[in-house]
């Protein structure tokens, strides 16, 4: 089974905690500035994560992930996705310490 949740509009998740049901795939997607900023993921108990962000159209983005926490799945796959535009997820932290794969995608710095 699938959870998605969608921030798209500038600062509509800022500060957020999503905790990803047990044994879902949790997919988060970020569209706009700060839409996602400074979110706390919880996603320890799901089968896998996937984060995405995207050109959004205020201010193309920026930012959308800044100052996050990832906590990826025991066991399972994560996934963060911040190649569309630099500053995406500046300053992001994750632990995929008991996850079985992470996969980060950056563009710039």
């Amino acid at each position: 089974a699938d959870c998605a949740v969608t921030c798209d509009g500038q600062q509509v998740c800022r500060g957020a905690t999503v905790n990803c049901p047990d044994d879902y795939n949790c997919n988060l997607h970020c569209a706009n500035q700060d839409s996602c900023r400074e979110m706390t993921i919880n996603g320890n108990s799901a089968s896998m994560l996937t984060i995405i962000t995207e050109y959004g159209t205020q201010n193309g983005g920026l930012h959308q992930f800044k100052d996050s926490n990832v906590t990826c799945p025991n066991g399972g796959v994560c996934s963060i996705d911040c190649s569309y535009q630099y500053h995406m997820c500046h300053q992001i932290h994750v632990d995929a310490s008991f996850s079985s794969s992470l996969s980060i995608t950056c563009r710039g710095v």
